[in-house]
């Protein structure tokens, strides 16, 4: 659509029935189709000005981007550090990352007390995660964590049934430090799991699950309506710390927002041409 057309349709709005939403769009395609989009100029402002069913698509597919590349990011970061244990200990006792999460809103508060007092960061839970799966006895595990033994003897008679519960309690504190905000120097995947636990609460632990432990694409493929509902309300500061971190000017995302616009041209062009009054006016310029 040439600037041309996009000025006769702007001066012909407003004999239209959508006027205001029109010249929106009209403007909203001379915006991204400027030498201004072009040069790293863009914002999360000009963002914020989308229609919200296109604004919906262009935050979608940043986020999106950021949980892919992250994924793969931390899973490789944190692999050695007992996130690789973990995950086999998953596999080994058939545990999917929706039995985990409805496995953590059962957590025993006893162990989960524990866990909290020794993990106060991802990191921390990780570790302490790697070092129960790997625990060859109860005994081990009371060597570095404060569970009364009195309380063990009558509750945990089985290593691997104590061990999923801790597993639980470390993925709980782990989810915890995320949703406090705890992100200091974290990938952009994981910025976007913080914001979308604080949204979603403990659903989207789920898909922090499939972030460290499976294919996080292949889960938000599945739950694509979900995400996006959550992505729709993350706040456009948290946009922006994706952003940054990963050093993406909004730009590396402008083919979708010029799409989005045109999208949102079309269908307002296509309601406006249904009156009369505007036709006349359009076609008379």
């Amino acid at each position: 659509m040439n600037t041309q057309t996009l000025n006769r349709m702007i001066k012909a709005s407003y004999s239209a029935p959508n006027g205001a939403q029109l010249r929106k769009a009209c403007y909203g395609v001379m915006a991204v189709n400027s030498r201004k989009a072009s040069v790293g100029a863009m914002s999360v402002e000009d963002l914020a000005e989308l229609p919200k069913e296109e604004q919906s698509q262009v935050k979608m597919s940043i986020v999106k981007e950021a949980l892919v590349e992250g994924s793969a990011e931390d899973q490789a970061k944190y692999a050695n550090l007992g996130l690789k244990d973990m995950k086999v200990f998953m596999a080994q006792n058939g545990l999917s990352p929706e039995d985990v999460t409805k496995g953590i809103e059962k957590t025993d508060p006893v162990l989960l007390k524990a866990v909290q007092s020794e993990a106060h960061t991802m990191k921390d839970a990780i570790q302490l995660g790697g070092a129960v799966v790997k625990a060859r006895s109860i005994e081990e595990i009371l060597g570095f964590l404060d569970v009364p033994i009195a309380y063990v003897q009558t509750k945990y008679e089985n290593l691997n049934w104590m061990k999923i519960n801790l597993f639980f309690a470390c993925i709980r504190i782990l989810a915890a430090t995320l949703k406090a905000g705890s992100i200091m120097g974290a990938s952009v995947g994981l910025i976007a799991c913080a914001s979308l636990i604080q949204i979603g609460g403990v659903v989207a632990i789920t898909l922090l699950l499939y972030y460290l432990f499976g294919n996080v694409l292949r889960w938000i493929d599945k739950r694509f309506a979900m995400i996006q509902a959550w992505v729709f309300l993350m706040p456009f500061r948290v946009l922006s710390l994706i952003l940054k971190s990963a050093g993406w000017l909004l730009d590396k995302f402008v083919s979708g927002l010029k799409g989005a616009w045109n999208k949102f041209f079309s269908r307002q062009a296509k309601i406006a041409m249904q009156s009369p009054e505007f036709r006349r006016a359009y076609y008379s310029i």
